[in-house]
């Protein structure tokens, strides 16, 4: 005998699912037979003390069994940990005996907990594979990154241009006379920071995620999405400093870790990638948790003004959120109470599904529906550009190929006539292992193959990432649930601070505080300084009978922006006082006022055709939804009064 033997019932189907896990651990390290086969190998143990408990017999004549047997099997794998639990089991006082009396108790009621394992993990006995999972996963980041990277490219000369409203190029130098760093500024556009170098940044943008969406060098092709959006968000300032911006370069960087490193296409490779880690898979699901829950635990501990506490807050938020859509107006209809639920249900799904992540198979698959659900919910009631997609990448990342396949079939079946049903088979008794496990016969595994591993560099990388993330994300977890104090580990405070400018380890709280009220700003123009002309805006709102439009997954940036800005200016409403606006809002007005192109091309149409006008105007006025009786009346779809009682004017 070369390796140790594990010999255990392979007619109890419990036994079964979990032999196959153990040697899933332990690799080509451990043997594994059932009593069935073997047991006549070693005649000093009979059939009744192998359907008590498993029996571990090594090379040098030593045995064992029950829960010693498991902790040694397991002590001869080659993973992170694997003697930990014989290290436990011999020198911890007390442990030896609680894990046997843990073993006798899981051995009692295993026809039980069976039960319970096929609920909470499924009826296949060998672990699921997760190659279809990881590709999916890198088909859906290079789309978000291909619309991420076409959405800003046809911004971008109005918005970073060197005619634009916040040109690139001076604000680099200005920043490099400073003594800034490349360090605490990491952009590329320190190379070239001219309107065709921006341009290029986006141009290979999208080149790059068309590469990745063909699978050509993947985990490449992700390192080189997060170096070149890390520099478009620095040099493009206030318009991409959006949460989910940061958790696309956040993602990218964690694909790098994730996707295989190869050149050529699977297709084309000269052998099959190594199948996904299990530490690459936890740091997208650990990426996940936290957004997820940072977001959710925020409008608990940081609500600015009490509107998720009382429940009301979803009853302003499809009305005051940035960009509406024609949906948006009929849900804001709903009843109160329909509102109460929904935030009910947002705050359970954002706290609470974030721990089935942690949970077995089933409950992980559930977690996923739920989140996706949400996902889909905003984004049917709300223009939020490519964040309800990311998101919805990332959840998919918890289903294994088995659920996408199933997923699959079901499609398929429906698109197909329905079939007459076949009679169905006898059920097999539960603790049967054969029919209720997919073996080809009771008890008997598949042969083991081994599988090769990721390069060593690869999981060095992914190891060093997740200390990271892991001291990083307890940090921002902590600073979510408890802002008022300080996280234990000073150190990591300092590291937080020194990787901020990379924005790979990010802290999220999408909507903390709602928006009770909708500001906007009006702009118009004027040729004689007279007669004003409103400037339209493409899809915020100005036209009062203007329907809210579709526009995800494009994102507007100067509209989203605006919406900032009106939210600054309110708070110079009350008391009133002068307001002093931000200085890309007082350029875009300055823009506007000399008819440059490169800025007019954000908005819906030139009311001057071209030419320059006398003077420019902002106005802010308070927007809101047109009841339905308003609305049958006048057809509008909003209405709006004044807020502010004077207008910032630029005139020549």
């Amino acid at each position: 005998m070369e390796r140790p033997l594990l010999v255990y019932d392979g007619d109890c189907g419990f036994c079964v699912r979990w032999i196959e896990r153990w040697r899933r651990k332990t690799g080509g390290h451990v043997d594994y037979a059932p009593y069935q086969q073997v047991g006549a190998r070693f005649p000093d143990v009979g059939p009744e003390q192998y359907r008590r408990s498993v029996w571990l017999f090594e090379p040098d004549g030593r045995c064992s069994r029950a829960a010693e047997a498991v902790v040694r099997a397991l002590a001869a794998g080659r993973g992170a940990g694997a003697r930990l639990p014989l290290l436990l089991y011999r020198f911890l006082p007390g442990a030896r005996p609680a894990m046997e009396r843990a073993y006798a108790f899981v051995a009692a009621h295993r026809a039980g907990l069976l039960r319970v394992d096929q609920l909470l993990v499924g009826r296949d006995v060998v672990c699921p594979e997760w190659r279809g999972s990881r590709t999916l996963f890198r088909v859906a980041l290079a789309l978000v990154g291909l619309i991420a990277f076409l959405s800003l490219w046809v911004q971008l000369d109005g918005l970073a241009g060197s005619r634009g409203i916040a040109p690139a190029a001076p604000w680099l130098e200005a920043w490099g006379q400073r003594g800034v760093t490349w360090w605490e500024l990491p952009t590329v556009a320190w190379l070239d920071a001219s309107d065709g170098g921006l341009h290029r940044l986006c141009g290979a943008g999208v080149l790059v995620s068309a590469l990745l969406l063909l699978d050509v060098a993947p985990a490449l092709c992700a390192l080189l999405l997060w170096a070149l959006y890390l520099s478009l968000i620095h040099v493009c300032n206030v318009f991409l400093q959006f949460q989910w911006d940061s958790l696309l370069v956040e993602c990218c960087l964690l694909a790098a870790v994730v996707l295989p490193w190869r050149l050529r296409p699977a297709r084309l490779a000269r052998r099959p990638d190594a199948p996904p880690g299990a530490l690459g898979r936890a740091l997208l699901w650990w990426l996940l948790f936290r957004f997820m829950f940072e977001s959710g635990v925020v409008k608990l501990t940081q609500d600015g003004n009490g509107a998720w506490h009382d429940l009301s807050a979803l009853s302003y938020h499809y009305m005051t959120q940035p960009l509406p859509n024609p949906l948006s107006w009929f849900v804001w209809r709903l009843p109160l109470w329909a509102h109460e639920a929904s935030v009910v249900g947002t705050l359970a799904i954002e706290i609470g599904a974030p721990f089935l992540i942690l949970g077995p198979r089933r409950l992980r698959q559930l977690g996923c529906l739920l989140l996706v659900a949400l996902q889909v919910g905003i984004a049917a009631t709300g223009n939020y550009g490519f964040f309800n997609l990311l998101t919805i990448t990332l959840c998919l990342t918890l289903l294994d190929d088995q659920a996408l396949a199933s997923i699959g079939r079901r499609l398929r079946l429906r698109r197909r006539p329905a079939a007459k049903a076949a009679p169905a088979a006898p059920a097999a008794p539960a603790a049967a292992a054969g029919a209720s496990c997919s073996l080809e016969a009771p008890g008997v595994l598949p042969p083991w193959t081994p599988e090769r591993r990721e390069p060593a560099l690869q999981r060095g990388a992914a190891a060093l990432y997740a200390a990271v993330a892991l001291l990083v994300g307890l940090a921002q977890i902590h600073d979510a649930v408890a802002p008022a104090g300080r996280f234990p580990v000073a150190a990591v405070s300092w590291l937080e601070a020194r990787l901020g400018p990379f924005l790979s380890f990010n802290g999220y709280g999408l909507f903390r505080t709602m928006t009770l009220t909708r500001p906007e700003i009006l702009v118009q123009g004027s040729a004689d300084g007279e007669t004003w002309v409103d400037y339209e805006f493409r899809d915020k709102p100005d036209r009062l009978d203007e329907r809210p439009s579709w526009v995800q997954p494009h994102m507007p940036r100067l509209d989203w922006r605006l919406w900032f800005e009106a939210l600054a200016w309110e708070g110079a409403t009350s008391p009133p006082r002068p307001y002093q606006p931000h200085d890309w809002f007082a350029s875009f007005l300055e823009r506007l006022r000399e008819g440059e192109p490169a800025v007019v091309g954000l908005l819906a149409f030139d009311p001057f055709e071209g030419r320059p006008p006398q003077a420019v105007r902002a106005l802010l006025y308070e927007y809101r939804f047109a009841n339905a009786d308003e609305r049958a009346r006048s057809g509008a779809w909003w209405t709006r009064q004044r807020i502010y009682p004077s207008a910032l004017t630029l005139s020549r």
